[in-house]
C-alpha cells in the first residue's frame, strides 16, 4: 500500500462512515466536523480493518493526540510500515537470469534432451490400472 492508498481509503471512510464529505488535510476534527470520542473509536475499528490487524494499546493511545486529517494520514501510514504493508510509488524491480536448465527423466540440457527425442526415448511410462 502507499501513502495515496492510505489517502484514498481514510477519505473514503469519512464519506461513508461519518458523512464527512472532501474534508480538509489541516480542519481540526473535533472543531471543524464535531468528531467526538465515539467516532474517534469507529475510525480505529475502521483502521484495524484496513490493516488487516488488531492496534494494541500503546498504538491506541498514539492516536489519542489525533486532531487533523493529515496526522490521521501520518499515523496510519507509521502503522503500515511498521506492519511491513508500505510500498514506494515507483518501485522497481529487476529480475536477472542467469541460466536455463531443464531437469528431466530425458535429459537435462538441451543437446540430452533433443538426443533422447530423437532416439525415442520418452519421460512418461503408461498408466496401469490396478484393482484396489
Amino acid at each position: 500500500m502507499t501513502r495515496t492508498d492510505i489517502e484514498t481509503e481514510i477519505l473514503r471512510i469519512f464519506r461513508d462512515g461519518f458523512e464527512i464529505d472532501q474534508p480538509k488535510p489541516d480542519d481540526h476534527l473535533r472543531d471543524k466536523h464535531q468528531f467526538d470520542s465515539i467516532d474517534a473509536i469507529e475510525l480505529l475499528v475502521a483502521i484495524e480493518k484496513f490493516l488487516g490487524s488488531e492496534l494494541t494499546q500503546a498504538e491506541k493511545k498514539q492516536a489519542m493526540d489525533i486532531r487533523t486529517l493529515r496526522q490521521i494520514f501520518d499515523y496510519v501510514e507509521a502503522l503500515a510500515k511498521k506492519r511491513q504493508l508500505l510500498r514506494k510509488v515507483n518501485m522497481h524491480r529487476r529480475v536477472v537470469i542467469t541460466a536455463a536448465s531443464a531437469i528431466t527423466p530425458i535429459g537435462h540440457d538441451r543437446q540430452d534432451i533433443v538426443h533422447s527425442l530423437a532416439n525415442g526415448k520418452s519421460a512418461s511410462n503408461p498408466c496401469v490400472m490396478t484393482n484396489c
